[in-house]
C-alpha cells in the first residue's frame, strides 16, 4: 500500500512541476503540506532536482518506459510520503520528465537521495535525510547540514559572489573572502558574510539566523538588520518582521555536538528540539509547565533518560497517548 501511496505522491508533484494541477489536485497538495512540516522539505528536494534536470537540452536516445521505474525507485527509496488521492498524469509525460531526469544523472551530477550530493566541486548539492553530514567546499567553507535539508552550491569564480541555496537548516563556518560574498538564499530571506560561523534554520514558523563569529548581515523585502556573535534574528513567515534579539540559548547546536545544553532554559524549548531530534510526539499539558525553566546537559543520551530527568526534576509524569508522549502534573 505505501509503495502505491509513494508513486501517486510523485505523479502529484510533477504534476504541480509542470503546472499542470487541477484545483482539487492543489488542494490535496497544500493538505499534504500541511499535514506534516518535514513534507515541505521533501517538496523542496523534489524541486531542485528537477530544476537540475532541465538544464539538458535534449532527452532523446533514453527508454522513457524504463527511465521511469527507475525513477520511482530511487524516490521511493528516500522519501517516506504521507499518503493523498491518486491523480492521473500521462505515463508518457512521466517518462519523459524521468529521461530527463535520469540523463542528468548519467552526465555525472547525479544525487545520492540517502545523505548524498551532485556535481564539481564549485557546483554541488546535498541532501540528508535521516542523518547530519559535514562537507567542506572548494572555497575553503564548512558546512553542517542537519537532518532532512538540502543545500545547493555555486563557487563561480567568475562571479562576484559563493551562492548558497538552502532548505532545512545548515551552520556555516565561512572562509574569508572580501572581494567574493557567501549569500545565502533561504525563503525570501538572504544572509550574507565574508568570513563568519553562525546558523540558518527555515521552519514553519519562520527563518532563524544565531551568529557565533564575525557579523551577518539579513535580509528580507528590502530591510536589512547586522547581527554580531551572540546575536540573533526571526523572520517570522506570516509577519515577515525582522528584529535583533540576544540568543541565550544554545540548544541550536545539538545536531553539531550531540548534546543538550540548557542554562534557564523554558521546557518548551528543550522539548521542541528533542522532538526534532529523535522524530518524538511530547507534548506539554499547560501553558504554566511550558516555562518552566531547566538547567541540565544531556551528552548523546537516550531519549528515555532525558524524560527522566524532565520527571524527576520538576516531579511531573510522562504518560503515553496515542502516538505521543504527554508530560503532566
Amino acid at each position: 500500500m505505501q509503495e502505491n501511496y509513494t508513486n501517486d505522491m510523485d505523479e502529484l508533484l510533477v504534476k504541480y512541476l509542470l503546472n499542470e494541477m487541477t484545483e482539487d489536485e492543489r488542494v490535496d497538495l497544500e493538505n499534504w503540506l500541511q499535514s506534516n512540516p518535514e513534507n515541505q522539505k521533501k517538496l523542496d528536494h523534489f524541486e531542485i532536482l528537477w530544476n537540475e534536470s532541465k538544464k539538458l537540452e535534449s532527452v532523446s536516445g533514453v527508454n522513457e518506459e524504463k527511465a521511469w521505474k527507475k525513477f520511482s525507485s530511487r524516490i521511493q527509496a528516500s522519501s517516506h510520503l504521507e499518503p493523498v488521492r491518486r491523480s492521473k498524469l500521462s505515463i508518457s509525460r512521466l517518462a519523459a520528465v524521468a529521461a530527463m531526469i535520469l540523463l542528468f544523472l548519467s552526465a555525472g551530477l547525479y544525487f545520492y537521495f540517502s545523505n548524498g550530493f551532485s556535481g564539481t566541486n564549485d557546483q554541488l548539492a546535498f541532501q540528508t535525510s535521516d542523518s547530519v553530514i559535514t562537507k567542506t567546499l572548494s572555497d575553503g567553507s564548512e558546512i553542517v547540514l542537519n537532518k532532512n535539508s538540502t543545500l545547493q552550491y555555486k563557487n563561480n569564480r567568475s562571479s562576484s559572489i559563493r551562492e548558497v541555496k538552502l532548505a532545512g537548516e545548515a551552520f556555516f563556518s565561512v572562509a574569508p573572502d572580501k572581494k567574493r560574498p557567501f549569500v545565502i538564499s533561504i525563503d525570501s530571506v538572504e544572509v550574507r558574510v565574508v568570513g563568519t560561523s553562525f546558523n540558518v534554520k527555515s521552519s514553519a514558523a519562520g527563518v532563524e539566523v544565531i551568529v557565533e563569529t564575525g557579523t551577518v548581515e539579513v535580509l528580507s523585502k528590502g530591510r536589512k538588520i547586522i547581527l554580531n556573535p551572540g546575536e540573533k534574528t526571526v523572520i517570522n513567515r506570516d509577519t515577515e518582521l525582522v528584529s535583533k534579539q540576544v540568543s541565550n540559548n544554545q540548544l541550536y547546536k545539538y545536531f553539531r555536538t550531540k548534546e543538550f545544553l540548557c542554562d534557564n532554559t523554558p521546557l518548551w524549548q528543550l522539548i521542541e528540539v528533542v522532538n526534532e531530534a529523535y522524530g518524538a510526539n511530547i507534548r506539554i499539558e499547560d501553558s504554566a509547565l511550558r516555562q518552566l525553566p531547566i538547567s541540565a546537559s544531556f551528552n548523546n543520551q537516550s531519549l528515555e533518560t532525558i524524560l527522566e530527568v524532565v520527571e524527576k526534576t520538576f516531579q511531573i509524569k510522562a504518560e503515553a497517548q496515542g502516538d505521543g508522549i504527554l508530560l503532566k502534573r
